[in-house]
């Protein structure tokens, strides 16, 4: 099966104006946190390193089991709540959206 993908304008638009709606926020490159996975059962990681837990691979190497650790996240948003609403009502003005009033956050935001 092969896919194909047109590039649609109207697709390129959306994310052009969602960009501007961070505009202000600093560039950040490849920003490194350690994943906390939890508390292990020594036997559950002797057989992750033995390979023993998917047929057909080799065993994992100590580099490997070091490197699982390591995760990639977003950078934290340094842009307020008055600088977002600044920059998505340009945006809602410039697509003839009407404003909204506040910034929702969801849970899991700061």
């Amino acid at each position: 099966m092969k896919f194909t993908f047109k590039i649609q304008k109207y697709q390129t638009q959306a994310v052009d104006a969602l960009v501007k709606c961070f505009e202000g926020q600093q560039f950040a490159d490849k920003v490194q946190y350690l994943r906390d996975k939890g508390i292990m059962p020594q036997v559950q990681k002797t057989e992750m390193e033995q390979g023993e837990l998917f047929e057909n691979e080799p065993p994992a190497t100590d580099e490997e089991l070091e490197q699982a650790d390591n995760g990639y996240r977003n950078a934290d948003l340094i842009l307020g709540d008055k600088e977002l609403l600044e920059n998505i009502h340009k945006m809602q003005d410039a697509n003839f959206i009407i404003r909204t009033n506040e910034v929702k956050r969801t849970a899991g935001d700061k």
